[in-house]
């Protein structure tokens, strides 16, 4: 565990936990055995707790301790009793092969069963090129949500014309007209009218759920 206080970010946290709990300086400090001054100074960050004491404040609000203290973590308690969904990482998705039948199998991801929909599909497909860079880079994994729609301003996993499938950003337009848009302005944006989308044909695989790097 992290052992140095986020003294900027710690007061406001431990605020926001006393006021969604019903605590006072009062009632906290008797649940800690400490003076109610000493958590008022804590609560105005004027004075930081020793870390020992963030944790037992964490298990007071059953809270992760980590981002009581003031990190960009899961404020969440890791989850028990619930396996993480394993997916399968996918080199290319050749297009007319149904997702779960492609043996390009290249590596796997765990996925939090508290941040996703059990009820959904989702594999992850390894990032190739640099057309979009630089959010994207080669090498990345995408985990990806599989639908066949998707909202504009979404990032898509699509097939184009029958290839292996891409990743673009979808813009649509009000007369039906769609872009397909890589973010990396050396590569070109693809437009279809509503007819070429049909009969090219371009199709959504999925949507983008987060970005995965190894560093």
């Amino acid at each position: 565990m992290k052992s140095e206080l986020n003294k900027d970010v710690f007061p406001d946290r431990l605020q926001n936990l006393m006021s969604d709990n019903n605590d006072t300086i009062y009632t906290l400090a008797e649940k800690l055995n400490l003076s109610a001054p000493t958590i008022s100074r804590y609560a105005a960050g004027k004075s930081p707790p020793k870390i020992t004491t963030v944790e037992v404040m964490a298990r007071i609000y059953n809270v992760n301790p980590v981002w009581l203290m003031g990190y960009d973590v899961d404020k969440c308690l890791p989850s028990r009793g619930k396996a993480p969904i394993r997916i399968n990482v996918l080199g290319r998705v050749p297009a007319g092969v149904p997702v779960e039948a492609v043996e390009d199998i290249i590596d796997w991801e765990e996925l939090d069963p508290r941040e996703y929909d059990t009820n959904k599909d989702y594999f992850g497909l390894l990032v190739t090129g640099e057309s979009m860079s630089p959010k994207y880079l080669d090498g990345d994994t995408v985990i990806v949500e599989q639908v066949e729609d998707a909202d504009s301003g979404r990032d898509v996993i699509a097939y184009i014309n029958g290839h292996d499938a891409t990743l673009k950003r979808l813009v649509k337009y009000g007369n039906g007209n769609i872009e397909l848009k890589p973010l990396n302005p050396a590569y070109q944006t693809m437009t279809f009218t509503p007819a070429e989308a049909g009969t090219k044909p371009v199709r959504i695989l999925g949507i983008v759920k987060e970005l995965r790097r190894k560093i």
